[in-house]
């Protein structure tokens, strides 16, 4: 029997899971925001102002859906630059658009633990907790393994690839918590405060990291439930069509790329590359011992990438 790990049957809605608007330090209001995004395709829009959840269920129609959110952070003082000293920002995303509290957060009181209480009391009043620009924190991947509760972890960050000094799509830390028994799922998103170039530059901030949600239609609960699942993918720009598994083998079709590749929980990984001035967008092998997980990779030829969630032994496949 065919068991589909990312369904042909159910529609990919484009999300920015982190933004900045006029609410606290972008440019543009959430109404400009949610125009220039829409023209571009994007239906799901995390509106991540700092420190206080504001819902903008206004801005809502058949076609765009707002996610009620907020972006917090802590960081260490001291005397030294501040691009200098390790920091910890994270999104909380409302499951309930209407009915939420608030979670306090005191940016100055920079420990772990402090960190793994925030995510905890944002946990229990039921936000979806999200770890931001993970390599623009300074943190070791051993640091990051103590961070307790998170469900999401930024992939690709725009904003932090193309001023913060941080590499564009670093999954590295991911496949380190991944092996290290945390099942968190992978984000791209913008972080975008739209006043470093205008859109048509091509180091502006947004537009460059997205994440693809699968459901079946665009409502506040069926998005949160695909996001609880781990149905979506991270992406800059490459798709995967379907993904299948039947009789032991494995069914990977995408747009049209440079690379469809399977990394394991074990060094074990399988990949179909394209000859020169072509590409490739289907891979179809026997499934191998993979260890407890897997999860899929493909790379365009503009060196774009995308990255699945892990796909786990006798849970998912």
């Amino acid at each position: 029997m065919k068991k589909y790990l990312i369904s042909p049957y159910k529609k990919q809605y484009k999300a920015n899971m982190h933004s900045h608007s006029t609410f606290s330090d972008g440019k543009l209001t959430p109404e400009e925001l949610k125009k220039a995004y829409k023209e571009r395709g994007y239906s799901v829009f995390a509106f991540s102002d700092h420190l206080t959840v504001t819902a903008h269920n206004e801005l809502a129609d058949e076609d765009f859906l707002p996610l009620t959110s907020a972006e917090l952070d802590v960081a260490q003082q001291g005397d030294e630059c501040f691009n200098l000293r390790k920091s910890f920002h994270f999104n909380i995303i409302s499951r309930d658009p209407e009915h939420f509290e608030h979670v306090k957060c005191n940016p100055r009181n920079y420990s772990l633990e402090y960190i793994n209480s925030l995510i905890a009391d944002a946990k229990a009043k039921n936000y979806f907790v999200t770890a931001n620009h993970p390599n623009w924190a300074l943190f070791t991947e051993d640091e990051f393994l103590q961070i307790e509760g998170l469900n999401g972890f930024e992939l690709y960050n725009c904003i932090t690839a193309n001023f913060g000094g941080a590499l564009s799509f670093t999954p590295e830390i991911y496949l380190y918590l991944l092996r290290n028994g945390k099942r968190i799922y992978p984000i791209g998103a913008d972080d975008n405060h739209s006043f470093c170039m205008p859109f048509s530059h091509p180091q502006n901030d947004s537009f460059g990291g997205f994440t693809y949600i699968l459901a079946d239609n665009l409502d506040y609960n069926t998005i949160i439930s695909s996001l609880d699942r781990g149905d979506m993918y991270c992406s800059m720009g490459p798709q995967f069509l379907e993904v299948s598994i039947e009789n032991n083998k494995i069914f990977i079709k995408t747009s049209d790329v440079k690379q469809i590749s399977i990394i394991g929980e074990n060094n074990n990984t399988k990949a179909k590359n394209a000859l020169k001035e072509h590409n490739v967008n289907e891979y179809s092998t026997n499934l191998e011992d993979f260890g407890k997980f897997f999860v899929l990779h493909i790379t365009d030829k503009n060196g774009n990438h995308a990255m699945t969630r892990a796909f786990y032994k006798g849970e998912d496949y």
